[in-house]
């Protein structure tokens, strides 16, 4: 008899410490669950084979990529150290006759008490992180000559595609549309001098023009050969880069975290478009690195 209690206690102890033990195990795999590194893929990374001289596109792109894909998954889940210089600037903001701070200073103290140093960006500064990545340490000889000729000027869209141009041997094509309120000039610059004129700044040797809604499988087919292009619009309004079809830019108004948006349906920090399909501006020169294979060069 005591042989049989002893018998079903092992028993009924061992079942205990295997629920117990079960328990635990559940209980763990859901805070490890809740804990998981947050990965999604937003911005796809490049696994092309580079074709550029002094430049590295699978470089460049996977810098940017990696940085929009932490800006989405912050923005989305949490709170990103990326944010707009001009979100920043837009402190309250009124909506259904109620104040709402949004301020920049509220932000940075949040970043502070999790010990994160917040980062600016606006559309330039995004094209540069793109572009000195692939340079190497040719960027440090972009920024000397940029310097000689500007002194501490902060970098344009067309002075930095000038210094490509005159001594890194990149090619420029011109993009507009009719529409463009400099396409007259542009068009005659283009077809009298083989370049774009850029105000009270020197102008910008072209290879080629192209017209929207007249050449847009030239376009499309240009631009699929280039991995990589520096663009700038209107005269330097604007500054992006461009992934084969993609027109890739920086909104400065983007805002860190949902939760900081200043509308409804605000633009994020950073878009990506069809090229032909960006609308924002209607003239645009975009450069491409020189290529391995010079007969390949599409422009």
């Amino acid at each position: 008899m005591k042989t049989l209690q002893f018998v079903v206690l092992f028993t009924s102890m061992i079942l205990l410490y295997s629920c117990n033990n079960d328990k635990v195990k559940n209980d763990t795999s859901k805070q490890n669950q809740n804990h998981l590194p947050i990965d999604s893929i937003f911005t796809q990374y490049s696994n092309e084979e580079n074709l550029y001289i002094g430049f590295n596109s699978p470089i460049a792109i996977n810098t940017i990529a990696k940085i929009e894909n932490e800006y989405f998954n912050d923005y989305k889940n949490g709170i990103s150290k990326y944010y707009g210089t001009s979100w920043c600037e837009s402190s309250v903001i009124e909506k259904d006759s109620v104040v709402k701070l949004f301020n920049c200073d509220i932000y940075k103290k949040e970043m502070q008490a999790l010990n994160i140093r917040p980062d600016s960006f606006h559309c330039t500064i995004y094209a540069i992180k793109a572009l000195q990545a692939g340079m190497g340490d040719n960027f440090e000889k972009l920024i000397k000559l940029h310097q000689q000729r500007w002194g501490n000027r902060e970098f344009a869209g067309w002075s930095v595609a000038y210094i490509l141009i005159e001594y890194f041997d990149w090619k420029a094509c011109l993009i507009i549309d009719e529409y463009s309120e400099e396409y007259k000039r542009c068009t005659s610059n283009f077809e009298t001098r083989k370049q774009y004129y850029v105000w009270r700044q020197p102008s910008i040797k072209l290879k080629q023009m192209y017209k929207i809604g007249i050449d847009n499988r030239q376009i499309d087919s240009m631009l699929n050969q280039n991995e990589f292009g520096w663009g700038f619009s209107n005269q330097g309004i604007h500054t992006w880069i461009t992934r084969h079809k993609e027109l890739k830019e920086c909104r400065w108004e983007g805002a860190p975290a949902k939760k900081y948006d200043i509308c409804d349906n605000c633009s994020p920090l950073f878009k990506r478009h069809q090229f032909l399909e960006f609308k924002d501006y209607f003239s645009h020169v975009v450069v491409f690195p020189p290529k391995i294979k010079k007969e390949q060069n599409a422009i």
